[in-house]
């Protein structure tokens, strides 16, 4: 768990250039599928979910390319 946890403050102290770029992508990627998915489409009752699931799995691979 301390491994965790150092590793976490190493991301939140940008020592690593992975979690914001990893972020970028997430909301780059979010802002493309809202635009494909239209105005009334799907994007209004799921989008918050999809965006944390993009910028959650950013963290976990930034979380794995600095072990």
């Amino acid at each position: 768990m301390t491994g965790f946890l150092h590793q976490l403050r190493l991301l939140v102290l940008g020592e690593t250039r992975a979690l914001p770029l990893g972020v970028a992508a997430a909301v780059l990627g979010a802002a493309l599928v809202r635009e494909l998915a239209g105005p009334e489409g799907w994007w209004q009752d799921a989008g918050g979910l999809v965006l944390l699931a993009l910028v959650l799995a950013a963290l976990l691979l930034s979380l794995r390319s600095n072990t």
